[in-house]
């Protein structure tokens, strides 16, 4: 019986003495935790090898999307793709995450539910375009409902 601790440093210290193609070929065929820690990574191609893992789920996916470690690249990634974005709480973890790219936030709140979007507008933690935007989208929304 391994303490989950002790195993979850073993594989950061086993990760970080790895060469850069070492670290490529795990991104794509590791094991679900192996990808969460390495879609943090510094180097860029190794996060966004992540993403190209044909292991890598819907779950772990929404999961990325809601990491505040991750490099913007990724979220921009993520954002732009049709497959993911089909997911309400991918596109919820998306917007709500400070480090996601405004461009790409700003595409994705029109497809916000009114109470996400009133949570979104009076959270402090995203840019505030984002938040100004959601308030608008809502406001847009009561509008279009009076007439």
């Amino acid at each position: 019986p391994v303490d989950p601790e002790e195993r979850q440093s073993e594989i950061v210290r086993r990760l970080s003495s790895m060469p850069m193609r070492e670290k490529l070929r795990y991104a794509m065929f590791g094991t679900r935790e192996v990808r969460s820690m390495l879609v943090r990574d510094t180097n860029k191609e190794v996060a966004r090898a992540v993403l190209r893992s044909p292991k890598l789920t819907d779950n772990e996916v929404e999961a990325i999307a809601a990491m505040r470690g991750v490099a913007e690249d990724v979220l921009r990634e993520i954002g732009r793709s049709r497959t993911w974005t089909k997911s309400y709480a991918t596109v919820q973890n998306l917007v709500k995450n400070p480090k996601t790219p405004p461009a790409i936030s700003q595409g994705l709140i029109v497809r916000l539910h009114a109470a996400d979007l009133t949570l979104l507008s009076r959270d402090r933690s995203v840019p505030e375009a984002v938040r100004y935007n959601a308030a608008r989208t809502l406001r847009q929304r009561a509008g279009a409902r009076k007439s």
